[in-house]
């Protein structure tokens, strides 16, 4: 009797472990998704990876559309465009022409 009693001591404190595992994980995920700019202020539309550490972003902020560089060691933004990106508005079909055309430019 006294090792059954052992087991069942062990799969509640199991139990209660893997409990209190979940409880965590669900109140962590409900805190971090506040935290991660899900407020409406900052809305990411796109996501371009060039490389390895290397991507272009899209962002609409406060009604502006903003292209932001991001690479390993900075980040920068590259343009601003009037008001928003309206679902019409096509990007070009070539993205590297237009970005070789645009770093020619600077």
């Amino acid at each position: 009797m006294d090792a059954a009693s052992n087991i069942v001591q062990v799969v509640v404190a199991l139990l209660a472990t893997l409990g209190i595992v979940i409880v965590c994980a669900y109140f962590a995920k409900k805190l971090l998704s506040r935290a991660d700019g899900s407020s409406g202020l900052i809305n990411v539309l796109a996501t371009r990876t060039l490389g390895n550490r290397e991507r272009l972003i899209l962002v609409e902020l406060q009604g502006h559309t903003v292209l932001i560089g991001v690479t390993q060691h900075n980040i920068s933004k590259l343009h601003t465009f009037a008001g928003q990106l309206s679902p019409e508005t096509n990007p070009p079909n070539d993205f590297g022409a237009s970005l070789r055309t645009w770093m020619e430019r600077k």
